[in-house]
């Protein structure tokens, strides 16, 4: 009869745990799904500002390739504009050289 009691109060011991951990399970589902959600967000989030960074670096890309393209002009036109004056100095050179050999003769 002692048996069966303790065996009685066992079973009841046992449901009460069984109750218990089922409730901390059902919490513990309930926080992993908020986590997973909250994470989730998070990596959408994180992607958006990747993405967005990839594009300000590709605009940045093409921004620089533009300004290099000037540049080259730039340094074109001055490499131009420096063998202009080269040879207009040259010619001025020339002239320079006549002049004063023609006011030697005098």
């Amino acid at each position: 009869m002692q048996k069966d009691a303790r065996n009685k109060e066992e079973i009841m011991k046992n449901r009460e745990i069984q109750v218990e951990t089922d409730e901390l399970n059902d919490v513990l589902s309930v926080n992993r799904e908020e986590e997973a959600d909250r994470l989730s967000k998070e990596i959408v989030d994180k992607n958006k500002t990747i993405e967005s960074i990839k594009g300000q670096i590709h605009r940045l890309k093409l921004n620089c390739n533009e300004h290099e393209i000037k540049l080259r002009s730039y340094e074109e036109g001055i490499e131009i504009k420096r063998k202009e004056v080269e040879d207009q100095n040259a010619i001025n050179r020339e002239d320079w050289k006549k002049r004063v050999a023609e006011l030697c003769r005098c």
